[in-house]
């Protein structure tokens, strides 16, 4: 604990920033208060001090890295263009990556871990006092329980990220079982509330995240890190417009008809020119739960189809923490089925997309 909160001081305007920033999720959005969406104001007023928060933390630290300023300008030219929201999450994104360029990754998910822990106290609070209600939802034969969330997949991605960051501690503390105790209740906690909300997504990469620090015991798992990093992306990409054209379409029922809304959108920037260079706005009534086709829809087809492909080349490609590397393969193969990658409030994607493209070696140790 002493040396996570060692010379932290100088980086509270960072904190406090993104603590406000999943304070403003989970109070105005993830909590169901049965007022609709009535803190529109109130959130966008925590937006504002957030990113006015983050650019005076930008000016102390003073240090500005040349792919970051091409992304924040060219995010910039294509939100001026588009007009689409997604681009404003993004800018998030890359303004606090800008912060991280001197931190430390292990402090960054220590005070994430921080934050969900007293979100994860409040959240059962509220739910034992009867100030947040359970609501129950069934589709195909699903029961789903919402617990106090506005949406039941809402509260998965809550606890698979909580899960994911218990996964963190145990990993990285090298105590016996009595000191991870705490970590290991939290976790299993998380696993019992992504199995009452039926949320696959999140169970099945809960799983996988299990089965990967069995495998990344192994000599193989060292040697074949790199590689899947690589490819990751492009294979998520891959999938999720797979998943959104005709062949598709026939996984609709397995994955909750997820398939049709993708396609919805994806019929959207093929079907002008300016929508296949520039995107397009995603509408009010269309959902749409994958990150990918959502970032190509903020980017247009052709400059999104140019990251993916060349992700390989532009990420980070020094060695990475194993523990580092199973978090983010997990949470990209998520944003398939979930556009939790683009939601900068859950402060998660940050580390990881930071981790992935912009970290260099003194960010790990």
């Amino acid at each position: 604990m002493k040396v996570f909160l060692k010379d932290s001081k100088q980086d509270i305007l960072l904190y406090l920033s993104l603590f406000l920033l999943f304070s403003n999720y989970m109070l105005f959005t993830a909590f169901d208060w049965g007022e609709g969406d009535s803190f529109g104001l109130l959130k966008n007023i925590v937006r504002i001090v957030s990113f006015f928060i983050l650019c005076l933390y930008v000016g102390i630290v003073g240090r500005i890295k040349f792919s970051l300023f091409f992304s924040i300008l060219s995010t910039l030219v294509f939100f001026s263009i588009s007009g689409n929201e997604i681009l404003l999450n993004i800018l998030f994104l890359l303004i606090i990556f800008l912060c991280l360029l001197q931190a430390k990754l292990d402090r960054l998910v220590f005070y994430t871990f921080i934050f969900y822990v007293l979100y994860f106290i409040l959240h059962n609070f509220l739910i034992f006092t009867g100030i947040l209600e359970n609501s129950i939802s069934s589709f195909d034969a699903r029961v789903r329980n919402s617990y106090g969330f506005s949406n039941v997949n809402r509260l998965g991605i809550f606890y698979f990220y909580f899960f994911m960051l218990n996964f963190y501690m145990i990993s990285r503390d090298k105590g016996n079982f009595h000191k991870k105790i705490i970590f290991y209740l939290f976790a299993l906690s998380s696993l019992v509330y992504i199995v009452l909300s039926n949320s696959r997504t999140s169970l099945y990469i809960c799983i996988l995240i299990i089965i990967l620090w069995q495998l990344s015991k192994l000599n193989i798992f060292y040697k074949w890190q790199r590689l899947i990093l690589n490819f990751v992306i492009p294979f998520c990409a891959g999938v999720s417009f797979y998943l959104a054209s005709s062949s598709g379409q026939i996984f609709n029922e397995i994955l909750s008809y997820r398939p049709s809304f993708f396609k919805q959108y994806v019929d959207i920037l093929f079907s002008n020119n300016f929508n296949i260079i520039f995107g397009a706005p995603l509408s009010e009534e269309m959902t749409v739960d994958n990150s990918y086709i959502l970032f190509s829809g903020a980017f247009g087809l052709i400059v999104s189809f140019l990251i993916y492909f060349f992700s390989p080349f532009f990420s980070y490609n020094k060695y990475i923490p194993r523990v580092y590397v199973i978090m983010i393969i997990a949470s990209l193969l998520c944003g398939v089925f979930e556009s939790n990658l683009l939601r900068v409030e859950m402060l998660v994607p940050i580390f990881i997309l930071f981790c992935l493209f912009f970290s260099k070696k003194e960010n790990f140790y």
